[in-house]
């Protein structure tokens, strides 16, 4: 079973190539000598450490996360791996959750990958192994009190992680879920005293993740592994139960 390895035809689409772990996603790929497709939305472009092509996106429409993922399909030729990187999060208590915040991140966290899946799957299904990678959360598993939109919609992941690895193991198409855990980054940037303070010492290292690592293990897990799909990997040091 081969991996697409040769440089000019490997090529990779990050979903949400401006936030922490998608900046470190580029880098990593970029230093495999992988032709890098990454999507932006309303956030300036770092200065630094720019992909192959940058994508317009907007994971609140279908039509646009379809002709998105199509323009880079068709500039790739076809594509060796797709990584979902993108989310946002609006926390509220769930009696006080309007309509829009549930609504809003569901489709971004939830739904823009399964639009996503859908459109990438053409380019995905070669001759060779091709990855398609999730970034989900352990607060699919643990729950986290104010966050019930964005703990649904990473539970939703995990579920369709293993759909998507059933249905498109015949083509050669490995899908999976990391957990990067909780790094320094646009969604925690606003955490301060004990809510910081207690999310790091939940880790058995008694520190955050690390974008870059983070981002070498994905990219480790597309480039080298031909036989792992269906599962999930948590990329801290928490710890929880297996069952």
């Amino acid at each position: 079973m081969n991996v697409k390895m040769d440089k000019h035809a490997s090529s990779v689409l990050i979903i949400g190539g401006t936030g922490a772990l998608g900046t470190a996603l580029i880098r990593a790929f970029k230093e495999l000598h992988w032709m890098v497709y990454a999507t932006r939305h309303s956030r300036p472009v770092p200065e630094q450490n720019h992909p192959d092509h940058w994508l317009t996106i907007d994971l609140f429409n279908r039509d646009s996360i379809q002709k998105t993922v199509h323009e880079a399909g068709k500039k790739a030729g076809s594509l060796s791996a797709v990584i979902h990187a993108g989310g946002i999060t609006q926390d509220q208590a769930l009696v006080k959750m309007n309509e829009t915040d549930w609504d809003s991140v569901l489709k971004v966290n939830l739904s823009s990958v399964l639009y996503v899946a859908q459109a990438a799957f053409p380019f995905l299904d070669g001759p060779t192994v091709s990855h398609f990678v999730m970034v989900g959360s352990m607060a699919a598993k643990a729950g986290h009190a104010g966050q019930s939109n964005y703990v649904a919609a990473k539970a939703g992941l995990q579920g369709l992680t293993q759909s998507l690895a059933r249905e498109w193991g015949s083509n050669q198409i490995c899908v999976n879920t990391v957990w990067p855990g909780v790094m320094p980054s646009k969604m925690t940037k606003n955490l301060t005293g004990k809510r910081l303070e207690s999310l790091i010492q939940s880790n058995s290292l008694n520190k955050m993740s690390d974008p870059s690592e983070s981002a070498k293990f994905i990219a480790f897990l597309i480039s080298q592994m031909t036989q792992v799909s269906g599962q999930t990997f948590n990329l801290d040091s928490r710890l929880h139960r297996w069952t």
